[in-house]
């Protein structure tokens, strides 16, 4: 098992989205580093959902829930997408410092 952070804002997609959808797709994602990370997460995999800029929190933990494939939004499957499920609470950052 691997641990991944994966990020969204919450005007775009948020954590709450997230828990009331009960998982989603990845997907639309540009960057070649992000998406070759994408590519090599696997089912059961852990990660952070991040805000990095509004609240600058991780503010939940998901599950990766299938392989990678390509993204049917995009031509040429150049763009990946995965899902990913909610599978814990929210919980501050704040609450890691000293």
């Amino acid at each position: 098992m691997a641990y991944w952070i994966l990020r969204s804002e919450p005007d775009a997609y948020s954590w709450d989205d997230l828990v009331r959808d009960k998982g989603t797709e990845w997907d639309g994602v540009r960057n070649y580093t992000a998406r070759n990370f994408l590519k090599d997460m696997h089912p059961s995999d852990l990660a952070l959902f991040y805000h990095s800029q509004s609240d600058k929190a991780a503010v939940g933990v998901m599950e990766i829930t299938r392989a990678w494939q390509p993204d049917g939004t995009r031509s040429a499957g150049r763009h990946r997408d995965r899902a990913a499920r909610s599978c814990s609470v929210p919980t501050p950052t704040t609450s890691y410092r000293s």
